[in-house]
């Protein structure tokens, strides 16, 4: 039960760092038809929306990997006007989902931004697109299956 909470840990901390990176500029927005939470902290706005598997736009779903719960959107956050963040498991091991992102996200016009590297087991890397106002991270992990951690950030414009 450690994991989870490691690998948000690390998402919030690849979070503040590719926050720094990111900056404003044009605009684009995903539509997500979901029935829609939300609660209110300080200036930020977390939203829980149902997902889907398969393709999210301009970020690819591991191919076979089941979702796990909802999404959370986080309005109002650092650098952010909005990040979007999605949690799915699978049966493959972490280096195999890596090198599946490694090889798919260029082709979706993101550029690397961190490398993949790994620490105490959990998985991370970072892409960019339009400058810095578009940010993708990965997270992965295994407890009980592999965890894919995937956010979505668009800076504020």
């Amino acid at each position: 039960m450690k994991k989870p909470i490691h690998f948000l840990l690390a998402s919030l901390l690849l979070l503040g760092c590719v926050s720094l990176i990111a900056c404003g500029g044009g605009g684009e927005k995903q539509q997500q038809a979901a029935s829609t939470e939300s609660s209110e902290t300080g200036s930020a706005q977390v939203e829980v929306r149902q997902t889907s598997s398969g393709d999210w736009g301009d970020m690819p779903i591991f191919s076979g990997a089941k979702s796990e719960g909802e999404a959370k959107v986080i309005t109002g956050v650092g650098a952010f006007e909005r990040s979007e963040v999605r949690h799915y498991i699978t049966d493959a091991k972490p280096a195999q989902v890596i090198s599946y992102y490694k090889s798919k996200m260029p082709k979706k016009g993101w550029t690397k931004l961190l490398d993949a590297h790994e620490e105490d087991g959990v998985w991370g890397c970072a892409w960019q697109k339009k400058g810095g106002r578009f940010v993708a991270n990965v997270t992965v992990f295994e407890d009980n299956g592999c965890h894919i951690i995937l956010g979505r950030h668009e800076g504020k414009k």
